[in-house]
């Protein structure tokens, strides 16, 4: 009998503590979103602000199909131990410095499809954690130099879709660990190889559906992707001898500007230097000549 009592016992007391813990994950449940455990989600609800009352424990956090627009300093600073967060199509349009400093833990962040121009210097501070960064499908036209300089454990950057027409130097700074770097469906012509010398862990870089121009100016591209084992992935836009061609396979004398081309039909001397010699740090040339 009393052994009975005594197991009636545990499992009330059992049971009153499910119903307390599930009372308090209810109380730390934004009334817009729905949790599970650790996970919250709040998908298409209109809001336009990340929810100040999810519970701190948070590890998965779903915004997407809201109204976020911008996303201030700290915005997430109420939830530090986040380790995913999907802000799809939340219409943002400006991430400020500062936005995810304190997200120590995250290893997964999706921004795409917003409406975001401008990748400022200090955006990703915080994130030295994260592995994967997705901002695919939004208007991104300028990438200040540092903006990446804090995601050293970075190894997949996704910026396919936007309107890049020209990379800085110092765009990839600090990205020593990425290994896959998309750049498909912009507008990039010309490219320096200087923007990515320090990715010396990287080994794809796509760049297909780009309006890429194969003459001299991609040579040291071409030279660098060579020699340290990176795979480019897309196709010549121009000139019309080389449209279609795949960057990877395109033979580097084969890039010329209009005067080699001018040279090889011996219009003009030939210059007085190794033939088949490739240099790293060619002269510039106009990205537009055919």
């Amino acid at each position: 009998m009393q052994k009975r009592l005594r197991l009636t016992r545990r499992i009330l007391l059992i049971s009153l503590l499910v119903l307390w813990v599930s009372a308090v994950q209810a109380a730390k449940c934004p009334q817009e979103c729905c949790c599970v455990q650790l996970n919250v989600t709040c998908v298409n609800k209109n809001l336009t602000q990340v929810p100040p009352n999810v519970d701190e424990r948070t590890v998965k956090l779903d915004l997407q199909g809201n109204d976020l627009q911008e996303l201030p300093t700290g915005a997430f600073r109420h939830t530090p131990y986040l380790t995913h967060l999907s802000l799809q199509r939340c219409n943002i349009h400006k991430v400020k410095e500062g936005a995810f400093r304190g997200l120590d833990r995250l290893v997964f962040l999706d921004l795409a499809n917003n409406n975001i121009e401008i990748l400022y210097q200090e955006s990703f501070d915080g994130l030295s954690s994260l592995k994967q960064l997705i901002i695919d499908r939004n208007r991104v036209a300028e990438i200040q130099p540092g903006a990446f300089s804090q995601l050293g454990s970075l190894n997949l950057l996704s910026l396919s879709h936007n309107q890049l027409v020209y990379i800085p130097n110092m765009a990839f700074q600090g990205l020593q660990n990425i290994k896959k770097l998309r750049l498909s469906n912009n507008c990039l012509i010309y490219l320096d190889t200087e923007a990515f010398v320090e990715l010396v862990n990287l080994r794809r870089l796509n760049l297909s559906r780009n309006p890429i121009l194969c003459n001299r100016c991609l040579r040291p591209l071409r030279v660098w992707a060579f020699f340290n084992k990176v795979k480019l992935v897309g196709t010549c836009g121009g000139p019309s001898h080389l449209s279609g061609e795949r960057l990877n396979a395109v033979d580097p004398p084969k890039l010329r500007c209009q005067s080699e081309e001018e040279e090889a039909a011996g219009i003009i001397p030939r210059p007085t230097e190794e033939p088949n010699k490739v240099y790293l740090d060619q002269p510039f040339c106009d990205p537009w000549t055919p």
